[in-house]
């Protein structure tokens, strides 16, 4: 596997001697993974003490590298140090060379005036202002860090007093004040050293330790619960089996604290009674178990978990008297009341056909159900999968709740009561995302801020963002420029980073005001050209009818850079089925990517969203429910047959389908289904089975167990109608989608007698496939769809690691 450094000018000159006849892997290759190089394309904020100012780090054409300030309250922007100068002063402090166009990753501390980092194992501390930078062991410094803000592996007390993590299952309370000296925090302190924990990658991850040393209980602590226990811990349970025997060591666990930090609200994780998925990585001298727990829709026992409220004060835990909530249907989110003694949770039943919003009694557990929706199909509370649009602003007298009751999903205000106040907006439209709810000031009433898809006029795909009164009035349009737009706000403050991109062109990237939506500054503006130098083109959004001949779908085409409008070409069908996401992903600038490298190789490739996606009506979203054999293939076929009907250049005769996940599902589904329009199909770790797959995807959509059901949505129940040739790629440490799929497959098209197919299972490979299944896909289409022979020991590129959008602020206050 190559390794990806530059542009290859080598490599493109090459690539274009070759005539656009030709099968070149090189220049697909190149467009395949140039997208990570286009400029301007991206900016990450890094927040300073007030939560309003920020730093980055320009991608841009003309100022790449160059770190800048922004005061979005003076809308100014400056350079905020000449890294040219301080790379130099770093590069003699710490006896190394560094490059001032990457510069190392930095943390701004103390408002501004001071940045630290790690270079070479020292902790330096800088000053952006006189470039004076002192030094000390990065153990001293990590250990300081320690004192001062907390363990890694513990949850600091707002008041900064205490410190909560799980040991051996259980919960355990530690003053602050005891982590001065402490050998354990020392060892940690010391791990955290030698992992660069200062240093964060572009995407704000702090690097993780991979060591499972046994650690003691930390001395000083204090029992909080005793009856956690392997299976059903407080916070997170482990279920991978090989920690039974795991040694055992502090971790922290997700909570979320009381003001006054007398209490926090915190899930217990219960395994107990779940199967265990057998698991082996075989490339060593010996087998290795990597079994796991897991649950499938048939099973009676699924993962779920329970609220538990724990007081510090009376060491008590009182866990939500409600029915305990099967994993994967609502998140374990949680809003404390003003006084503390209270607090908001979700509840699910299995599916979930019911999501109910409860206030529960911190002291007694005591839950009063708030409002509830229910559907025959199954309730989601955005269309985003994992993700709930809820929120309690503060003083806790409302509940803002997003429900699909109306057919469309809308942001309702629930009182304390459970009555409903007032819908706060409606229309044939979906909110996507409920960012955050801003109290009453003098200049303005409670506001709500919300994205949706297809509010306003322009194309229905496109997320904008939107600012109403809580009572309804005041809906004012914040980015009603025709593209998708990607927020990020500043966690205080009426501003934020709108990411604006159409799909065909590279991102424009501004600090707007969150009151009327004006630009205050831009922050950065993509440039494409790097892309267009390689034969890169934007792909064409397309619409066409469904099945039915009469609801509007819609997708994307992409055709190679050497197009010819009077030949031939094969079509390539890119299919996800969803129902939680569509084949396109998000709407808005994709950059490059697979299916405009394989259009580069002589294809046209489509991606249609098909009925039974979302970002629309409920009644479009639930359009195949308990019906998963569908996948949307119907909807894909007539609007490709459309395609070919309006383009001469399509052979209609010549149809390849692929994807990935619920995508290798689909597309095995298309060929063995539709064999007469489907000739070639590339399975990825495809869910083949819905009873193979895990409990709570089929029983969300397929509806609750029964074999019939389920049976009539399996692929290997169809094995007998393959004719075309199929291709089924898989890892064999798959823990999301288990390998069993596939090998079910196989065994049903042996059963069958095909031998019009190809098996390839990559060992330790996990859910994501590498390169080379990339490499395997490309010449299977290219053989037996375009009719050529792959180039020989073809190496494909690794591609760099591409700039990520910028990540969600912390929760802002309310």
């Amino acid at each position: 596997m190559r390794t990806w450094l530059a542009l290859p000018a080598v490599l493109l000159a090459a690539s274009f001697e070759l005539s656009a006849q030709d099968v070149d892997y090189s220049r697909a290759d190149v467009i395949r993974t140039a997208g990570a190089y286009v400029l301007g394309a991206t900016v990450t904020p890094q927040w300073l003490d007030d939560s309003v100012r920020f730093v980055y780090t320009s991608t841009g054409k003309n100022d790449r590298g160059t770190i800048y300030l922004v005061d979005p309250a003076r809308a100014s922007r400056r350079v905020y140090f000449d890294q040219a100068r301080m790379s130099a002063i770093l590069s003699v402090a710490g006896d190394t060379i560094i490059d001032p166009a990457r510069f190392p990753t930095f943390t701004p501390i103390d408002s501004g005036k001071a940045i630290e980092l790690l270079v070479h194992k020292r902790y330096f501390r800088c000053d952006p202002a006189s470039y004076a930078c002192t030094s000390q062991d990065s153990v001293d410094w990590a250990l300081a860090r320690t004192v001062k803000n907390g363990p890694a592996w513990a949850n600091r007390s707002p008041d900064k007093k205490w410190d909560v993590f799980q040991w051996r299952y259980n919960l355990y309370l530690r003053p602050a004040a005891l982590s001065d000296s402490d050998a354990v925090v020392a060892a940690d302190s010391a791990r955290r050293a030698r992992n660069d924990t200062t240093a964060r990658n572009a995407r704000g991850a702090r690097a993780r330790s991979t060591r499972q040393d046994s650690i003691p209980l930390p001395r000083g602590s204090i029992a909080l619960t005793t009856d956690g226990e392997r299976l059903f811990a407080y916070g997170n349970t482990e279920r991978n089996t090989a920690a039974d025997t795991a040694k055992p060591r502090p971790a922290r666990v997700p909570l979320n604290w009381t003001k006054d930090s007398r209490r926090f609200a915190v899930h217990r994780e219960d395994y107990r009674g779940t199967r265990i998925y057998p698991m082996y990585s075989s490339t060593g001298d010996q087998p290795v178990d990597r079994s796991y727990r897991y649950a499938v829709p048939s099973d009676s026992v699924v993962p779920t978990h329970v609220m538990y409220a724990i007081d510090i004060v009376d060491r008590t835990s009182v866990g939500a008297k409600v029915a305990a909530t099967p994993q994967s249907t609502v998140n374990t989110q949680t809003f404390w009341n003003p006084a503390g003694d209270k607090y908001f949770m979700l509840n699910a039943n299995r599916g979930p056909s019911r999501i109910t919003a409860f206030l529960v009694d911190a002291k007694t557990g005591e839950a009063k159900a708030l409002t509830r929706d229910s559907a025959a199909t199954w309730v989601e509370m955005s269309h985003s999968f994992g993700r709930e649009n809820w929120d309690v602003p503060k003083g806790g007298d409302d509940l803002i709740w997003w429900s699909q009751r109306d057919g469309w999903g809308h942001l309702y205000r629930i009182g304390a009561d459970g009555t409903v106040k007032n819908q706060i907006e409606s229309g044939t439209y979906v909110v996507d995302r409920l960012f955050r709810v801003d109290s009453a000031t003098r200049a303005m009433p409670q506001t709500v801020f919300f994205s949706a898809w297809g509010k306003d006029p322009g194309f229905l795909y496109y997320s904008h963002l939107y600012r109403v009164n809580v009572d309804g009035s005041g809906m004012t349009a914040l980015t009603p420029e025709d593209g998708d737009h990607a927020i990020t706000f500043t966690p205080k403050g009426p501003y934020f980073i709108d990411t604006f991109a159409p799909v065909d062109k590279a991102p424009v990237i501004s600090l707007r005001s969150a009151v009327d939506g004006k630009v205050i500054l831009e922050l950065g503006r993509g440039d494409a050209e790097l892309l267009q130098s390689v034969g890169w083109r934007p792909p064409q959004v397309i619409k066409v009818k469904a099945r039915d001949g009469v609801t509007d779908i819609y997708g994307l085409m992409y055709k190679p850079s050497h197009f010819d409008s009077t030949k031939k070409y094969p079509i390539l069908d890119h299919i996800y089925p969803g129902p939680q996401v569509g084949s396109v992903g998000r709407w808005g600038w994709g950059g490059t990517g697979e299916p405009q490298a394989l259009a580069e190789l002589g294809f046209i490739v489509v991606q249609i969203d098909h009925q039974g996606t979302p970002r629309r009506s409920k009644a479009f979203h639930d359009f195949y429910y308990r019906n998963m054999g569908d996948n949307g293939i119907p909807d894909h076929i007539s609007g490709i047959r459309q395609l070919a009907a309006q383009n001469a250049w399509i052979d209609i005769n010549r149809v390849g389908i692929w994807g990935h996940s619920g995508g290798g599902l689909a597309s095995t589904d298309a060929i063995l289904r539709y064999p007469d329009f489907y000739k070639v199909a590339v399975s990825g770790s495809g869910n083949h089975h819905p009873n193979t797959y895990a409990w709570y995807w089929a029983g969300r959509y397929q509806g609750p167990y029964e074999k019939a059901s389920y049976d009539s949505a399996a692929n290997y129940t169809l094995a007998r109608n393959l004719k075309g040739r199929l291709l089924l790629m898989h890892g064999d440490l798959d823990n999301n989608v288990h390998l069993a799929n596939s090998v079910k497959m196989v065994d049903a098209l042996i059963k069958a007698n095909k031998t019009n197919f190809d098996f390839l299972v990559f060992p330790d490979a996990p859910h994501g496939l590498p390169v080379f299944s990339i490499r395997k896909r490309w010449d299977y289409f290219v053989k037996h769809l375009l009719g050529k022979e792959p180039p020989a020991n073809y190496e494909m590129i690794a591609p760099p690691r591409p700039a990520g959008p910028p990540q969600p602020p912390p929760e802002p206050e309310h």
